[in-house]
């Protein structure tokens, strides 16, 4: 457990992310692209929104980006829970898939009712992926 307690502490700051661009995101959505809004990135969607389901004991995330070489990269995924608080987060590797795991018990340590995951790519800019609820009907009162 204290493991556990450690992760989620330490998610919000365990990014590569410049600080203006992690305080720009935790303040709202503006600038942002998704899949229902690619703006001037429109035909991009399916390679840099990322996606996100339950699998068993895992949030899995994904994003079917084609390049991960230092020239183009998503180089980060970041989970933001439904009060804008970072509750996981990734810097990812040069030449691996764009995928990211978190154990939904540390989601459940955070008290998260739902979590959208955030890629950054660096040529693409910031997107955003669906929303997931989480099932909080097994919490003790």
């Amino acid at each position: 457990m204290i493991i556990a307690l450690f992760a989620f502490a330490f998610a919000g700051g365990a990014h590569g992310l410049d600080s203006s661009l992690l305080s720009s995101l935790l303040q709202g959505d503006d600038g942002v692209f998704s899949a229902e809004a690619p703006g001037k990135w429109s035909g991009k969607e399916k390679s840099h929104a990322p996606t996100a389901e339950i699998v068993g004991t895992q949030l899995a995330i994904s994003v079917e980006h084609s390049s991960m070489t230092v020239e183009h990269l998503v180089s980060d995924i970041i989970v933001l829970n439904e009060k804008r608080q970072v509750v996981a987060s990734a810097v990812l590797q040069l030449d691996t898939p764009a995928k990211y795991s978190v154990d939904m018990g540390v989601l459940a340590l955070s008290g998260s009712k739902s979590v959208t995951p955030y890629a950054y790519c660096n040529l693409h800019g910031m997107w955003k992926g669906n929303t997931v609820l989480l099932d909080t009907s097994h919490e003790e009162l």
